[in-house]
């Protein structure tokens, strides 16, 4: 795996049959992602950022 497939953009192969949707929702839902090939093995580092949770109030008695 290179970097040209994780920009690639998919389209419908032979048959109508869709193939390389699985890199282009990644890409589409993580914040980051990172292609890193160490021993010649591809490995995919996914980020997402979500928001921070609301602190809960605690009641004064």
């Amino acid at each position: 795996m290179t970097c040209e497939h994780l920009n690639r953009i998919p389209s419908p192969g032979a048959h109508g049959a869709h193939r390389g949707f699985g890199l282009y929702l990644i890409r589409r839902l993580c914040d980051e992602v990172r292609l890193d090939r160490p021993d010649g093995h591809s490995r995919l580092r996914l980020h997402m950022r979500y928001p921070a949770a609301p602190v809960a109030r605690r009641r004064m008695e």
